[in-house]
């Protein structure tokens, strides 16, 4: 992987947590069944750094069946 391209998923990632800091509350409508998205913190891992954002998901559509843990 290129210097380039690995600075520019960190520099999109930082953007992206940037902005899920002063998201609004407005409510965000599912594409495919028009029910209202939750926002979820999602935390997602690259290059040695973290970043927890918000990610909009319709619970409709993509329900969480069950969470699997892992005790570390």
């Amino acid at each position: 992987m290129t210097e380039e391209l690995r600075e520019t998923i960190v520099d999109v990632l930082n953007s992206v947590a940037t902005e899920s800091g002063t998201t609004s509350t407005k409510t965000v409508v599912c594409d495919e069944c028009g029910a209202a998205k939750e926002n979820r913190m999602s935390k997602f891992f690259y290059d040695g750094q973290s970043w927890e954002l918000l990610v909009p998901i319709c619970v409709k559509c993509h329900p969480t069946l069950h969470v699997i843990t892992h005790d570390a």
